[in-house]
């Protein structure tokens, strides 16, 4: 692998296996819808099903209208970092091909590989760690809010107040004297499968850290799940970590429950909460949503023409004329979207 050479750093960027974060492996599809340009038109679903109507012997057809589509104009947003490398650090890279450290001679290329590879996956989880914030943004207010150096831009996916965003407050909040936690998982779910005529749809709840809290300790969720003389659950009590960032706490009233627990640090080095700690929603497992990449252009050095590349990822390598320094820049254009808003429901539990 050529650490100065962009074919190279492009497809071991492109190939290298990261850690797939929950969110996206739960409600996006895998694999990623390519465009080839940065706007692009997008159709969200904006009304619930329909039922067929009937016709006379001697009628026409009825034209069929039941999930009214509409193109909605999006942009997608870019990712452009550097990773420069030291002297000494390319010094360590030479000295571990040239025999410094004890091993043959294969040993030592694939201590270099391990060297690059990890720097190289460490961009990528960079990139992945931002896919998921936007897919918690999607799930949570039906919007993603990208800040491009000052420039706030906010997709928004069409989340209803009131029908996808719900908000307790006072007594009404799941620790509330009024709160209904056992009542909520029976309604919000079926409001899901009511509106997207889907009644086999695996919903799926996700918890900030004090929702998750409150739902473990909720004296009806206890008394339903550990001493009513039918099942209507089973709670993992141990709590053993599942998928990166969440644990899996149990399946009740047929709806599998997780908390969210992951935190990234922002550009400030501020640690943030991806999911959080007060949301609860709830979602169809594998729901038509997808993450949409956009094109990078680069100027073709021999015929100074802009080209596209289709790669998901850049990595190009700057250095000077002696290979002496170098600076690694990754870029890549992206977005989640959710195509359709009946397959989520939101609340500020707290």
């Amino acid at each position: 692998m050529n650490i100065y050479e962009y074919r190279s750093l492009t497809n071991a960027v492109n190939k290298v296996k990261v850690v797939q974060p929950f969110l996206l492996n739960m409600f996006f599809k895998e694999g990623i819808e390519r465009h080839d340009s940065d706007l692009i038109l997008v159709e969200l679903v904006e009304s619930s099903a329909r039922v067929a109507r009937f016709a006379g012997k001697n009628s026409p057809p009825h034209p069929v209208k039941n999930r009214t589509r509409k193109a909605y104009e999006f942009k997608i947003p870019r990712t452009f970092e550097s990773k420069p490398f030291t002297a000494e650090e390319l010094s360590n890279f030479k000295e571990s091909a040239d025999g410094m450290y004890i091993g043959s001679a294969e040993d030592r290329k694939a201590q270099v590989r391990t060297k690059i590879i990890d720097e190289v996956k460490t961009l990528k989880e960079r990139v992945i760690n931002r896919r998921e914030l936007m897919a918690a943004q999607s799930i949570v207010s039906g919007t993603v809010t990208v800040n491009e150096d000052g420039v706030i831009k906010t997709a928004d996916y069409g989340f209803v107040p009131g029908t996808h965003l719900i908000t307790y407050a006072g007594t009404s909040k799941w620790d509330g004297s009024a709160g209904d936690i056992a009542g909520d998982f029976v309604k919000y779910p079926r409001a899901i499968r009511r509106r997207t005529l889907d009644p086999s749809a695996q919903i799926v709840c996700i918890l900030g850290t004090a929702a998750a809290d409150v739902f473990r300790k909720d004296v009806t969720v206890q008394k339903e799940l550990n001493t009513m003389n039918f099942k209507v659950g089973t709670l993992n009590l141990d709590n053993v970590p599942d998928i990166s960032g969440t644990n899996f706490i149990g399946k009740y009233k047929g709806v599998y429950v997780y908390e969210y627990s992951q935190g990234v640090f922002d550009e400030t080095n501020t640690e943030i909460e991806i999911f959080p700690v007060n949301r609860a929603v709830f979602g169809v497992k594998c729901a038509d949503n997808r993450i949409h990449a956009g094109p990078i252009y680069r100027i073709d050095p021999e015929t100074k023409q802009t080209i596209k590349i289709i790669n998901e990822m850049y990595l190009d390598a700057v250095t000077d004329k002696y290979q002496q320094t170098l600076e690694w820049l990754l870029e890549q254009k992206s977005l989640t979207i959710v195509h359709d808003a009946d397959r989520f429901v939101s609340i500020q539990v707290l």
